[in-house]
C-alpha cells in the first residue's frame, strides 16, 4: 500500500479481498462521503463502494483516507502516512 494517499482502492485490495477484513464497519462509519456500504451475503459482512459507475473517483478526487485510517487491519500503514506530514 502506498504511503502517500491510501484510499478505498488500496484498502479494498490489501484488506477486503485478501481476507483480512473482519467486517467491523469502521471504514463505513468513518466515511464522510457516505459512499461505502455492506454486502452481507452468506452471513459474511464485507464493505463495498457505492458509486454507480463502478469507479472510486470520489475518494481519489478528494484525497480521502478516512476509511484506511479507521480500519484496524490497516493500522500498520497509518504510521507511514503520519510520518509524511
Amino acid at each position: 500500500m502506498s504511503a502517500e494517499k491510501p484510499n478505498w482502492d488500496e484498502l479494498f485490495t490489501e484488506v477486503v479481498t485478501s481476507g483480512m477484513c473482519t467486517g467491523c464497519s469502521a471504514c463505513i462509519v468513518s466515511c464522510p462521503h457516505d459512499v461505502l456500504d455492506y454486502n452481507d451475503q452468506n452471513g459474511v459482512y464485507r464493505p463495498f463502494h457505492l458509486e454507480t459507475d463502478g469507479t472510486t473517483d470520489h475518494c481519489t478526487h478528494l484525497s480521502c483516507t478516512s476509511c484506511t485510517r479507521a480500519c484496524p487491519r490497516s493500522r500498520g500503514w497509518e504510521g507511514e502516512i503520519d510520518m509524511q506530514r
